[in-house]
């Protein structure tokens, strides 16, 4: 066995997965191999005193990796060659673990309420990390190392603002593998006090040299500013399902007869889906018959798929003569949905409802999905923000739009860039901001 061996191995069995001579319970496992391999270990019986400072690291020289695996099987010889396999890999991937854990404490991810390290969150997070490198070859994962043990050589992120711009892109600029920089930006996990890190937040503060963990409002500080992300598919706040559904009888005041002219703008036409057959007409409603399994929308008798709730509220608007009683009563169906103060909703409403539309079907999804956004950066408190299309599953190509300043001019950029959100319901309006055919382009 080589002495690159003897480290892989001796780290391998530690407990925090690398080899701490100041610890005697390190010490008693290296003894434990020497003994297997029939070598002396006298030497070891001075260690633990005078060496107790001493840093040991791996060497990043590469290791045969077929020398090694029959190395692994004189020690496991019950282990199939996909155990072995998995175990070489892993070994091999300990050389990383020290710099990623010196990282993530020099990016503030595991300081506690007390301004100290938690070193049981440390390894947590060391732990999680270490793994999106396993897979690497020895010479990406030299890469990796180097990187994290050269501050000085990180990139800055510089932001694409006003249009749609690419994370990979700019992540690439690093010079680090295309693999380790999608593992890293699908990456998820927990802190320590049950919040969610989300997809992201953890490789951009590793791999950039000015954004690291926030200990306030956001998920992170970009250039020392509070710093929001968002990846694909993701909640603005509470879940849609958590606030109460839009109420509809008031709305539906402002539809004065029942027609077959349905024709919304000049670019949507209304589609029914089914004509509903019973005694008493429903000019609009939005629930469960007796039987179904889901809620069905029916306007003017006729029923649609939800997505078409956006061009169904334009239509009445456009048909309505009461234009402005007809915002109004919407205005207030809108403050009914959330009415913990804490959310800020009945603010957001306040302050953003000027700018709220109806004229078209697009128009009714910006504002409704907007408004949610400024209520969002309202109670916050963030002043910059990015959505990007990778999820926790790891699809996406790393698009991604961005904005900063405050609520109104982050909100208003959010929508020149061409933000995308669910498609807005009575159920949802709250809706989850993405990108992909489900979701809906803000502006044309």
């Amino acid at each position: 066995m080589s002495l690159d061996e003897l480290l892989v191995e001796w780290s391998y069995r530690t407990k925090k997965g690398y080899p701490d001579l100041g610890n005697p319970s390190d010490i008693l496992i290296l003894k434990s191999i020497l003994t297997e391999l029939e070598l002396p270990t006298d030497v070891l019986n001075t260690l633990g005193e005078e060496d107790k400072n001493v840093d040991v690291d791996i060497d990043c020289d590469d290791v045969d990796e077929e020398e090694y695996a029959n190395t692994l099987r004189k020690f496991h010889p019950d282990f199939d060659d996909e155990q072995i396999k998995d175990m070489l890999r892993n070994n091999i991937n300990q050389k990383c673990k020290i710099p990623v854990n010196k990282a993530i404490q020099s990016n503030d991810w595991v300081i506690n309420k007390k301004g100290k390290v938690d070193h049981k969150q440390l390894d947590k997070y060391t732990d999680q990390i270490l793994v999106l490198s396993k897979n690497l070859t020895q010479q990406d994962q030299r890469k990796w190392v180097d990187y994290l043990n050269n501050p000085n050589v990180h990139i800055p992120f510089k932001p694409t603002i006003g249009k749609v711009g690419n994370l990979l892109n700019d992540l690439e600029k690093s010079g680090l593998p295309k693999q380790l920089l999608l593992n890293l930006m699908s990456h998820t996990g927990i802190d320590s006090g049950g919040k969610g890190v989300g997809a992201g937040e953890f490789g951009m503060s590793l791999i950039f040299s000015n954004i690291k963990a926030s200990i306030g409002a956001g998920d992170l500080k970009l250039n020392n500013e509070e710093f929001e992300i968002k990846g694909q598919n993701a909640t603005l706040g509470k879940r849609p399902d958590e606030v109460n559904a839009l109420a509809l009888d008031t709305l539906a005041e402002f539809i004065d007869k029942l027609d077959d002219n349905l024709v919304g703008d000049d670019n949507i036409e209304l589609k029914p889906v089914n004509v509903i057959d019973q005694e008493d007409d429903i000019k609009l409603q939005f629930s469960k018959p007796k039987g179904a399994r889901t809620n069905i929308l029916v306007y003017k008798n006729r029923e649609y798929k939800h997505t078409e709730f956006a061009a169904i509220i334009s239509d009445i608007y456009k048909k309505t003569p009461n234009k402005e009683e007809f915002k109004q009563a919407f205005k207030e169906a809108t403050l009914e949905i959330e009415k913990a103060s804490k959310q800020m909703h009945a603010e957001a409403v306040e302050q953003f409802w000027s700018e709220m539309e109806f004229d078209t079907a697009k128009d009714v999804q910006n504002s409704i999905a907007l408004l949610n956004f400024y209520r969002y950066i309202l109670k916050e408190g963030f002043t910059k923000f990015l959505a990007h299309d990778i999820g926790a599953g790891g699809k996406g190509v790393g698009n991604y739009i961005y904005a900063e300043g405050d609520p109104m001019k982050m909100t208003l950029m959010l929508m020149k860039a061409g933000a995308t959100f669910q498609a807005v319901k009575p159920t949802n309006m709250k809706p989850r901001i993405g990108f992909g055919g489900s979701f809906r382009e803000e502006i044309s």
